[in-house]
């Protein structure tokens, strides 16, 4: 376990100088088209690295960590039903239908457990959920300033200023929506028994509340009630870091 949750955190600090070539492919999943790119060399029983976005995004939101991650694990990203590369989902994709179809995709893939999830923002509920359903699947998890199932209520009260107008098209909703995660986790992080690691945001941007500071010590409760979810544990704030953790403080 001890040697699981090391490799976690090393996904975080390791030399661009280890990069390796990343290769895309196709993948059927019950008739879902999704895009993966996986690189590295996977060693007899050694665990996947899974990277799984966060609302909105597509793979390509790791393109800071997902190189040098392959020049000591095999890691994949992918992107999510209707994102990206990848085409639409099954008709009424909920939460654990959506956990369902990734682990069909990565076997389809050749991908066998078990995993190390590394969850950003909402795609930490989605890690979440994956362990919950199939825990004998998982190694270990990373969230990287996850989103917290109970988020929405405790953040609902905070102060927010006005959304910035925006020239750009609104970007392609979610085959499965963020509160659709959230209900299906309910209010409070799931127990985890697997090696866990939870990197977190050190500072917030103006537009998104007009008192920081209240905004970070709600986020950061929300953070440590995640970090309290796993005996085995690390906790780490990211140095001059945003939401995007992966790439601020790659």
């Amino acid at each position: 376990m001890h040697r699981l949750i090391i490799l976690a955190l090393s996904l975080f600090a390791v030399s661009a100088a280890s990069a390796q070539t990343l290769v895309d492919r196709r993948i059927d999943a019950g008739g879902s088209s999704i895009r993966f790119r996986c690189g590295g060399d996977r060693s007899s029983g050694a665990p996947l690295v899974i990277l799984e976005a966060g609302a909105l995004n597509t793979l390509d939101t790791w393109r800071d960590v997902h190189a040098p991650i392959a020049g000591f694990a095999r890691v994949c990203a992918h992107d999510r039903p209707g994102r990206g590369e990848s085409g639409p989902g099954p008709a009424g994709l909920d939460p654990r239908g959506y956990v369902t179809l990734l682990a069909t995709a990565l076997r389809a893939a050749g991908e066998a457990p078990p995993y190390i999830l590394v969850g950003h923002s909402m795609g930490g509920l989605i890690a979440q959920l994956y362990v919950v359903q199939r825990p004998t699947e998982v190694a270990g998890v990373v969230l990287v300033d996850s989103s917290h199932p109970g988020q929405v209520p405790r953040l609902a009260s905070l102060p927010r200023l006005p959304a910035p107008p925006s020239t750009s098209p609104a970007p392609a909703p979610e085959a499965v929506p963020f509160l659709a995660f959230t209900e299906a986790l309910g209010p409070t992080p799931p127990r985890l028994a697997v090696p866990l690691a939870v990197l977190t945001r050190s500072r917030w941007t103006t537009s998104d509340g007009p008192d920081g500071r209240a905004w970070m010590a709600r986020w950061t409760e929300l953070q440590r009630e995640l970090a309290a979810t796993s005996a085995d544990v690390r906790h780490i704030v990211a140095p001059d870091s945003g939401h995007y953790v992966q790439n601020d403080a790659p």
